[in-house]
């Protein structure tokens, strides 16, 4: 795993798998191109994806709430040391107890 892998995203105060994110917000909410599956992040407001010029139209990278989506990186799972992470959709186990101590 690299340090820039993203292992989750942050949305409506609440910790999601990438799968369940995606699934709940889209591709482009999760900083996903709906096209190639280029990421997007930083967050651009162009429209445009800037590996393969998909048009993706205006919408939104944000949750429910209105506040922007926020990757998880790999170099963060210390963070949640002691508690491991889990996805509050699915449940999965995204950083066990074990790999955070």
């Amino acid at each position: 795993m690299n340090a820039a892998d993203i292992i989750a995203f942050t949305a409506d105060a609440d910790t999601w798998c990438p799968k369940c994110a995606r699934e709940v917000y889209g591709d482009v909410a999760c900083g996903r191109c709906p096209n190639c599956h280029y990421y997007l992040f930083p967050a651009i407001d162009f429209g445009l994806c800037q590996h393969c010029e998909y048009d993706y139209g205006k919408q939104k990278q944000t949750d429910r709430e209105g506040n922007m989506i926020h990757p998880v990186f790999a170099t963060s799972w210390s963070e949640w040391a002691g508690s491991g992470l889990y996805c509050c959709k699915c449940h999965d186990e995204i950083i066990s107890k074990a790999e955070s101590v």
